[in-house]
């Protein structure tokens, strides 16, 4: 019965030999393997596993065999890497000690056939050497592995220097030459190859670059977010855009750049991040950009939820329903504990067209003569909307010459301050001296405004 309930015709089998035990199906265990070496060869911790398990059970004879034969549907389907893991992972157990090292040359020969330095390279790291500790052999391995990465034609890229092709290997030496989109002929040691160059596998599209820039120039001017796609889909982290445009250099010019970027960052699959050091990645589907943006959405301060509501306003439009509504709410609860941030998501709301009736009377509530308009503007960290915030406050109060004076003491943004000097001297022509008095007489009570006046007294004769 247990039989009977654990498989059926495209069910699963189990994983592990304890599994097969437990529900007495240690007999079928053959048959699923033969079946799995034909369907999932590739499935190499499955194998692996298994055959440990019955070699642990005493078993040893019957998984060299089942060994034996997934080793033969991986030399006929020519699956030359998977191969050789599973001579790393048992090859103790599916292969004779006598005959260890020959198959594992004979399989990396196999992986590497292709490789203009393999013999060499083979030689240099002592692998046509015998060795009985295979410890060791595998060690060896490695070593030629890491060398045969960067042969002679690989194609790689470097930070600062852009892509390249391996041109040279001088094994003595332990150094390469390579040729790089700006530079020919840098020589890069063997050791630090792995962390400074990356190998760009067929098909990637910095490896493109150098073997197909036609293509990628049509993808450019036909399909810009394709372009975009090709390059964030191969990353191995969300990029900036300085890093974007770094990586396209000679395939978007900077005559072309401004266009094509706004063609491309629009495409509803690219999803920017929230924060300062903005950065872009490629949803694989428009529904999972949407979700991601919800996500970040809910996981963001506020200045952030408005940041990404600017930043996604025109992506769906009940997304951004959706997002306007949370900050219309938020802009509410804050309006008493935090009217700066409660003023900027309404400046936010306002300009993108989704300010809700209840907050039209928002900016009278916090502006006016009601209002603490030094905590107002103290909590506006954004340097446009403080100088909109000090235009409304004028229009609306009439102590708005004091409001302006006790920001110019707490100021610190020079445009700002150029905003409340031209505007105190507006509402008194001679006030203007008088602060330029108190400002000599007394820095310490106004650094920000200090320093605005020396800079601004090297350009303005009249100061």
């Amino acid at each position: 019965m247990a039989r009977t309930l654990r498989y059926h015709a495209g069910a699963m089998p189990f994983r592990t030999y304890e599994e097969y035990r437990s529900s007495g199906a240690v007999a079928s265990l053959d048959e699923d393997w033969l079946a799995r070496a034909e369907s999932e060869p590739t499935d190499l911790a499955w194998f692996a596993g298994l055959a440990e398990g019955l070699a642990a059970a005493g078993e040893e004879e019957r998984a060299r065999t089942l060994l034996e034969l997934y080793e033969g549907e991986l030399s006929a389907r020519e699956l030359w890497p998977v191969r050789l893991e599973l001579l790393r992972r048992v090859g103790t157990l599916a292969v004779r000690p006598s005959r260890f090292q020959k198959e594992v040359m004979a399989t990396l020969e196999r992986v590497w056939a292709a490789k203009p330095n393999l013999g060499a390279a083979i030689r240099y790291v002592g692998l046509d050497k015998n060795t009985d500790d295979p410890a060791r052999l595998w060690d060896k391995v490695t070593r030629l592995q890491s060398l045969l990465v960067f042969d002679v034609g690989e194609v790689v890229v470097m930070q600062g220097q852009g892509v390249g092709r391996v041109a040279e290997v001088n094994l003595p030496l332990e150094s390469l030459k390579i040729d790089f989109e700006k530079r020919a002929g840098v020589t890069v040691g063997l050791r630090a190859a792995a962390k400074l160059l990356r190998p760009l596998p067929p098909g990637h599209l910095l490896r493109r670059k150098l073997e197909d820039p036609e293509g990628l120039e049509r993808l450019r001017d036909e399909d810009p977010p394709g372009l975009l796609r090709a390059l964030l889909e191969n990353a191995e982290r969300p990029m900036t855009a300085g890093e974007i445009r770094e990586s396209l250099a000679g395939i978007v010019p900077e005559s072309k750049w401004t266009g094509w970027w706004a063609a491309a960052r629009r495409h509803p699959q690219v999803v920017a991040s929230s924060g300062g050091r903005q950065t872009y990645r490629w949803e694989a589907s428009e529904q999972g950009a949407l979700d991601a943006v919800r996500r970040a959405f809910a996981h963001a301060d506020p200045r952030g939820k408005v940041e990404l509501l600017r930043r996604n306003a025109d992506r769906d439009p009940a997304l951004a329903r959706e997002l306007a509504g949370d900050l219309a709410s938020i802009a509410g609860e804050s309006a008493e504990r935090e009217p700066g941030l409660s003023l900027e998501i309404w400046f936010a709301l306002e300009r993108l067209g989704f300010l809700p009736a209840s907050l039209q009377a928002l900016p009278d509530q916090l502006l006016g003569a009601g209002g603490d308009a030094r905590a107002l503007l103290a909590s506006v960290e954004d340097r446009l909307l403080r100088e909109r915030a000090l235009g409304m406050l004028r229009e609306r109060r009439a102590d708005w010459v004091a409001i302006y004076r006790d920001q110019l003491a707490r100021e610190e943004d020079p445009r700002v301050l150029d905003l409340l000097v031209r505007g105190l001297g507006d509402a008194d022509p001679g006030l203007r001296d008088r602060l330029v008095d108190d400002l000599l007489a007394q820095p310490r009570r106004a650094p920000g405004a200090f320093v605005w006046l020396a800079e601004r007294a090297a350009d303005q004769a009249d100061l």
